[in-house]
């Protein structure tokens, strides 16, 4: 991943291509290409906005399953507060086309994270809210396709006291809730 100035300005881009292959339990699952193209900028003294693209192919290696081409844009606010905590707000949109249709399916997600600035007693505290909602033209399930409706709630507390080469242990809970209407 690259990450620079563009030119004399303040806005910040990130550019990157990625090349991998997944595999699980020793079967080769799939390869895939993956780019992404971001900029960012302060859009007032304790604001920054951001807005991001990526593309990604992904070819099966197993029978019956499907490819997948997705395509994501992002964007959002991150708002430092007097104290130094951050507030992000961020939206997502996605779009994943599958040579499987029931596979295929739209999305839309809004996200809000909160990361206090100051350890509270050597832990550093994180917290996330999301809801995103998913259409599938194609079901298995139904004749009118699918629509879900995730909602997921996170706390991360890493224990900065603890270190060891340079890592410190993460307590996570994110917890998620998925609704299919």
């Amino acid at each position: 991943m690259r990450r620079a100035h563009l030119g004399e300005t303040t806005l910040i881009y990130t550019a990157g291509l990625a090349v991998g292959h997944n595999w699980f339990g020793g079967a080769d699952l799939t390869d895939y290409l993956r780019a992404d193209l971001g900029i960012e900028g302060p859009l007032s003294k304790s604001v920054t906005g951001y807005a991001a693209l990526s593309a990604e192919s992904q070819r099966s290696l197993q029978s019956g399953q499907g490819s997948a081409d997705i395509l994501g844009l992002s964007g959002g606010v991150v708002a430092k507060r007097g104290n130094g905590d951050q507030i992000k707000l961020g939206l997502d949109l996605g779009q994943t086309d599958s040579t499987q249709a029931p596979s295929s399916y739209s999305a839309v997600g809004l996200s809000l994270d909160y990361t206090r600035a100051a350890p509270v007693m050597g832990v550093a505290l994180a917290a996330n809210l999301g809801v995103e909602a998913r259409d599938y033209a194609v079901s298995p399930y139904t004749s009118s396709g699918r629509q879900d409706l995730r909602l997921t709630a996170g706390v991360q507390a890493t224990l900065t006291t603890i270190d060891y080469m340079g890592f410190s242990p993460v307590l996570a809970r994110p917890p998620a809730c998925s609704m299919i209407k």
